[in-house]
């Protein structure tokens, strides 16, 4: 009898910690969370229920409450342990997001019939004794049909089999791996049990099964965020392609909280993700008494994705986010008057009508609140994928590489203001775009674009070339032109030939270094470094300038100005706009006082007004960049403009 025991005794502690494991994992939430939980607990019980029954026949006759008790723990065992595989299969539905796909069919009418007949088999059992027997003297006997149970379980262990073959890519490899275990456990489990009764291994093999399936499936660490405790940013990506590849109907809501990074920063991380938690929760309540089925993602540093389908005929997505907003609010009312209150913007996508490609859902999940009006809160993704701006984004990739390979780039000059000298006398070089299919792209959309894509570092060699050819195939100097301000990039900085580079060029092109000065913005040197460093040294020993460009958008302070190698500081646009204003003019004049201070030069940015000219004049500003005197021009364009102004 010990070695009828023994498995079963060892598959208990196992389905013990495979529940306590779930729990303490937070694995608690989720419709095939909670089907998991349910096939361990029935698992548990089943073996409970067939010890308890081995334990009182073991020893004959029984007596008639003995009998009644062994025959309850044998109905117990069996109708747990052979419901094991539908529940399973129902799992491995839920949790690869195939539900849709087997709603009214044959195959799932087929499944509940042999459910529903193994319940049937179990229920007539004690007029029929087809399944087994429990008698004073023989104790607990196997039925002559016993046999009818096994060819169900067959069916339900080939459809599963079957239907992880089919949906293998909506799974990675191992999580595949231990899903498709627990069948080839069964089958050696089985075998063992049905041609020896007296080694009870099923349970403890299906136990070591669940097992395998927490260790490699249930790792918070892959799939929660931690921080916030709610699935990561990579199961949401996850859930997007099993979307796409098994054609489902959803809707995905994404609530983006664009001034994330500030409200961590003022909170701090731990106060920031108890915030977030705190956001999080009323979405889960509301959706959850709303009867949806949805799948809640969050993505750092605060954007959340809610992927819900077939919602109720009088369910409203939009009223439902107003009514989550205002329970946000009046939970958060004691941070918000402290002045973190975070501002959220909603869209609304259906796929696949509205996108049914995954980097457009992944990208427009990203940036669609900077593709439309800043005062819509909830954003239709319908209302945006025909626009212009979406499909130039949609097809960034290609346009990036005809701009590279077919030389739709251009370089544009804008020209520069001396105040004393009352002349134009330098420009800054802006790089321009134009597709053969989309026109004139701006840079503050294919300029990101480029450095997300790594393909910053050829339009960067583009420009520097470009304007080296410009200087040396025109004369500036004899139209007062001193000097042209192309900008370096970060990604340009970092390379490490790239004072090399710069001398090849001076050479090719015979350039006097006077007549280029180089533009860094003021965020460059937040990522400065050895290589940095010595780049710009070198430049400098070749005798180039620098000009410090866009100061005021970073965070630079005087001590780091008056230590960096610039000659020109150059405030950017943001600053000048507020001159106008008490505090604004008070700020620039300081500004510019201090730049005097430590010798610097000032140019003004943005410039676009006379009444803003005359400001920056009684200021001091050496320099006027801006409408106010001219656009950026082509080439031809700005030669006529220079030829024509600085007579």
């Amino acid at each position: 009898m010990t070695k009828i025991l023994f498995f079963n005794y060892c598959a208990l502690p196992v389905y013990a910690i495979i529940l306590i494991a779930l729990f303490v994992k937070g694995a608690v939430l989720g419709r095939s969370n909670r089907y998991f939980i349910l096939l361990n607990a029935m698992s548990l019980v089943a073996t409970v229920f067939d010890i308890m029954a081995n334990k009182l026949y073991a020893v004959r006759p029984l007596s008639h409450a003995e009998v009644i008790a062994v025959a309850a723990f044998e109905y117990g065992y069996f109708l747990l342990h052979n419901l094991t595989m539908p529940v399973y299969q129902i799992y491995l539905i839920h949790v690869m997001k195939t539900e849709f796909l087997f709603k009214n069919k044959p195959v799932m009418i087929l499944l509940n019939s042999l459910t529903a007949l193994i319940i049937l088999l179990l229920i007539t059992n004690p007029f029929t004794g087809w399944i087994f027997t429990v008698t004073s003297a023989e104790g607990y006997m196997r039925g002559r049909y016993l046999i009818l149970l096994y060819p169900i379980v067959v069916l339900f262990f080939l459809f599963g089999v079957t239907y992880l073959i089919r949906y293998r890519k909506l799974i990675d490899r191992w999580k595949w791996i231990a899903y498709i275990s627990l069948y080839a456990f069964n089958v050696c489990a089985v075998a063992v049990q049905y041609f020896n009764m007296h080694y009870l291994v099923e349970m403890f093999s299906k136990a070591l099964a669940f097992l395998f399936i927490i260790l490699i499936v249930y790792r918070p660490e892959a799939s929660l965020d931690q921080s916030v405790l709610l699935p990561n940013w990579r199961e949401y990506r996850r859930h997007v392609k099993n979307i796409l590849l098994t054609k489902q109907r959803v809707e995905i809501a994404v609530v983006k909280f664009i001034n994330a990074n500030n409200i961590r920063t003022y909170l701090g991380e731990q106060r920031y993700n108890k915030y977030v938690r705190n956001v999080a929760a009323p979405f889960v309540e509301l959706l959850r008494r709303s009867k949806l089925d949805f799948d809640l993602y969050y993505e750092a540093p605060g954007t959340l994705y809610l992927i819900y389908k077939e919602p109720p005929a009088d369910f409203n997505i939009k009223k439902e986010l107003n009514d989550i907003y205002r329970s946000v609010r009046g939970e958060l009312s004691e941070i918000e008057h402290t002045g973190a209150k975070l501002e959220p913007r909603v869209l609304i996508m259906n796929c696949p009508a509205d996108l049914d490609n995954y980097d457009d859902i992944i990208h427009l999940g990203h940036e669609f609140y900077g593709l439309t009006s800043v005062y819509n809160t909830i954003t239709y993704a319908s209302d945006i994928v025909g626009s212009k701006n979406f499909k130039i984004e949609s097809n960034m990739d290609s346009i990036l590489e005809r701009a590279i390979t077919e030389n739709s780039l251009e370089m544009y000059y804008q020209p520069i203001y001396n105040i004393k000298k009352k002349r134009f006398d330098s420009a800054e070089a802006l790089i321009r775009l134009k597709d053969k299919d989309y026109g004139f792209i701006s840079p503050g959309i294919f300029i990101p674009a480029a450095e997300a894509r790594g393909l910053i570092l050829p339009i960067g060699d583009f420009v520097i070339e470009e304007v080296f050819r410009f200087i040396s195939e025109n004369d500036l100097k004899k139209y007062g032109i001193d000097h042209i301000e192309p900008n370096l990039s970060v990604a340009q900085c970092l390379q490490p030939e790239l004072a090399d580079k710069i001398k090849e060029l001076q050479d090719k092109y015979n350039i006097d270094p006077k007549q280029v000065n180089f533009e860094i913005t003021e965020t460059f040197f937040d990522n400065i470094g050895e290589i940095m460093d010595n780049n710009i040294r070198r430049i400098r020993e070749l005798g180039y300038a620098f000009s410090l460009d866009d100061y005021g958008t970073g965070y630079s302070n005087i001590q780091r100005v008056s230590r960096l190698p610039f000659a020109i500081i150059k405030i950017d646009k943001s600053l000048i706009d507020i001159i106008g204003t008490p505090d604004g003019y008070a700020i620039i004049k300081n500004t510019i006082n201090m730049m005097k201070d430590i010798n610097k030069q000032i140019v003004a940015e943005g410039v676009e007004t006379k009444e803003t000219l005359e400001m920056l004049e009684e200021l001091g500003c050496d320099y006027i960049q801006g409408f106010y005197f001219s656009k950026p021009l082509p080439v031809p364009e700005f030669m006529e403009f220079i030829k024509n102004n600085n007579k």
